[in-house]
């Protein structure tokens, strides 16, 4: 089966340390949902994103990226059931944002969606 990009949600974000939602657009059981997150916080952050179902965390890729006030990630799930929205976690510290997007996809091997090794790296201002 060819891999087939189903849509993308509108990007959403949130200040005051708040989670930020995004619709997810139509999809099914089997269907894989690649995620952008980035948190603005001159301290560490942890970042992670879920389906609406709370326990439903999504796996990270993309090692954690950290420069001096922004922190991005690249996040994947491959879905058991159909999902209406992706949740990108917040910190909850009222000087924080964070703002996301997500992509869906078909047809993507869901046992080893992607065949690279997740790398890290941190910037540095010049």
């Amino acid at each position: 089966m060819a891999i087939s990009f189903l849509g993308t949600s509108v990007g959403a974000a949130a200040t005051n340390g708040g989670n930020a939602t995004v619709t997810l657009p139509t999809n099914s059981a089997g269907d894989v949902v690649i995620a952008f997150c980035t948190v603005g916080s001159s301290r560490a952050a942890t970042l992670t994103v879920r389906t609406s179902v709370v326990a439903e965390t999504f796996t990270q890729i993309v090692t954690t990226i950290h420069t001096s006030n922004c922190h991005f990630g690249v996040f994947r799930q491959v879905l058991t059931d159909p999902r209406t929205q992706a949740v990108f976690i917040g910190t909850a510290n009222a000087s924080d944002s964070v703002a996301g997007v997500a992509y869906v996809f078909n047809g993507v091997d869901s046992t080893s969606p992607e065949d690279v090794t997740p790398t890290s790296t941190n910037g540095s201002g010049t």
